[in-house]
């Protein structure tokens, strides 16, 4: 599975960094590997990493390439075709290497889950089946409940999350006391007024993203997606919420 140049440039948001696009008609990434010195060849869908230094020691091309450089030295001319991402950072190339490695890797589970989501979409394989997926995609316990709270599908979880989230599994629903507190009041009021995920603090330990869900502009209910397993990520919610719903 090919990853596009610019996804990966968009996710190195740690970064000071450059995207220089000479070749929109080569930017698929499948692979990556060291920039070395000794290299006479290029993968047209390889992303090689190193210093711009080592681009000087290199034999000159006539064909473009995806370049991943520490920006400490110029480019040479022959490599001005080719597509570039130039990093200023004070890392190694191999540490580098190891980071872009796993970014690559995330991307590419991202659109496999993405997939898979559309796939379970198109056969209509249930709404269980597309929250057990959507675990996979964020990596952190789902739920989803109807507007009464009972719960409809939600991902495994073998742990303790936090007082009310275990509460909401065990019992398949919240109870009275917790509905009619003026916290989760507030929390409903804020996200039956957006129409988007809302990131949610306070109710346990962890953040929760909630998002409503509705069906031909009919409220039927919420997701939560709580930050217990890894950092969340709005916009992973946001692919997954477009398939929900």
């Amino acid at each position: 599975m090919n990853i596009d140049i610019k996804a990966l440039s968009s996710k190195l948001v740690q970064y000071t960094h450059k995207l220089i696009l000479k070749n929109e008609k080569s930017t698929k990434i499948n692979l990556v590997k060291l920039l070395l010195s000794e290299m006479k060849s290029f993968d047209p869908n390889t992303l090689y990493v190193g210093d711009a230094s080592d681009l000087a020691n290199l034999h000159p091309i006539n064909y473009p390439v995806n370049l991943l450089c520490i920006n400490h030295y110029k480019v040479p001319d022959y490599f001005k075709n080719s597509n570039i991402i130039l990093i200023d950072t004070d890392k190694n190339k191999y540490i580098l290497f190891n980071e872009i490695q796993d970014i690559i890797f995330d991307l590419k589970n991202i659109d496999i889950y993405m997939e898979e989501l559309l796939d379970a979409l198109i056969h209509e394989k249930g709404i269980q089946h597309i929250i057990d997926i959507g675990f996979k995609l964020v990596g952190n316990p789902i739920i989803f409940n109807d507007t009464s709270s009972k719960i409809i599908a939600n991902s495994i979880c073998n742990k303790s999350i936090g007082h009310y989230w275990d509460e909401h599994i065990k019992k398949g629903y919240f109870s009275n006391n917790a509905m009619n507190s003026a916290k989760f009041n507030r929390i409903w009021e804020k996200v039956d007024s957006q129409n988007c995920p809302v990131m949610v603090k306070g109710i346990d330990d962890n953040n929760m993203i909630i998002e409503k869900v509705t069906i031909d502009n009919v409220l039927i209910g919420y997701i939560a997606v709580t930050e217990a397993e890894r950092l969340l990520k709005i916009e992973i919610l946001n692919w997954f919420h477009y398939y929900v719903t």
